[in-house]
């Protein structure tokens, strides 16, 4: 029996999860069909992350970043640090040089 079609639509990264269990959701759907998250109101593919476990997280989902080295997003029991993203419409890159073009909305 084949595996169910996985839709654009399922692979957006619910927030509300464990640190281990959005690693293991985006290391299950790259490099096709990829996880993905807004940003801005524009679709961000999610191509490599790592996570951190702490007690002091913000409201699940919510994005910081200190504008060089990292964007993090707060998740139920740590933060998500990504390391590998795609811009709607731009090509794949690592996050240092993602965020050397691209200004968040914060």
């Amino acid at each position: 029996k084949s595996a169910p079609k996985i839709f654009p639509s399922d692979c957006f990264i619910n927030f509300e999860t464990s640190a281990v269990e959005i690693n293991n959701f985006v290391r299950g759907l790259s490099p096709y069909p990829v996880a993905r998250t807004l940003l801005d109101g524009k679709t961000l593919k999610i191509y490599g992350i790592h996570y951190k476990h702490s007690t002091e997280v913000g409201k699940a989902g919510s994005i910081e970043s200190d504008g060089q080295n990292y964007l993090r997003i707060s998740c139920l029991d740590g933060l998500i640090y990504l390391d590998q993203v795609q811009l709607q419409g731009k090509r794949k890159m690592a996050i240092v040089e993602f965020l050397r073009g691209y200004r968040l909305n914060t």
